[in-house]
């Protein structure tokens, strides 16, 4: 992985939050998959892509007609902080 110019405080926080919630998510237990790669899409070179999973139930679905977006939508750009 390329070295990643960042305040460590700030990325530290970032990451004890994002497992913070992943562990939450899971109340009866389960694994946490944390992945790292190089940017492979054109406005992700030079980029580290960081992908935290759990085995948690998700977001629920907005309800219909609440105009909520959609965390997970292929429009918004994902693994950016």
């Amino acid at each position: 992985m390329p070295l990643v110019q960042a305040d460590s405080e700030q990325i530290k926080q970032v990451f004890l939050n994002l497992l913070r919630n992943a562990v939450e998510a899971m109340e009866s237990g389960g694994t946490i998959h944390l992945t790292t790669a190089r940017g492979a899409d054109s406005g992700e070179q030079g980029m580290v892509v960081v992908r935290v999973q759990d085995e948690g139930p998700g977001v629920p679905p907005p309800p219909y007609g609440s105009g909520s977006s959609n965390p997970s939508s292929p429009r918004r750009r994902r693994g950016r902080v």
